[in-house]
């Protein structure tokens, strides 16, 4: 998923459309609850054989109760800057970020976005 997956032409897809008209929203109280401190969902699916299906989600993955790895990380940040930065300097700026932890100063990951 990247952000060719949230554009006006991903939108219009034939298929989405036809999936879209499959869902239903509704207010959840234990979402209600916990939103915005957290981003909660639940899904609920009917299959076609009349069978009912729930998966309920409290701790979003990325937040603190559910972090993504830095392998996780990484692809997420190369998506973002993906046609903004080279590969090489992705790599390098999120390397840089990855160390900050352990780093003394931002100095290196400051160098790494200044170019």
């Amino acid at each position: 998923m990247g952000h060719a997956d949230f554009t006006d032409e991903a939108a219009k897809d034939p298929r989405t459309l036809e999936l879209a008209r499959l869902v239903t929203s509704y207010s959840d109280d234990r979402c209600d609850e916990i939103y915005p401190h957290q981003f909660p969902a639940v899904l609920r699916v009917r299959t076609r054989d009349g069978s009912w299906y729930e998966a309920r989600v409290d701790h979003n993955r990325g937040g603190p109760a559910n972090p993504l790895s830095d392998d996780e990380l990484t692809m997420k940040f190369d998506l973002n800057v993906e046609g903004r930065l080279s590969p090489e300097s992705a790599v390098e700026v999120a390397g840089a970020a990855l160390a900050l932890p352990a780093a003394e100063s931002l100095d290196a990951l400051m160098a790494t976005v200044r170019g």
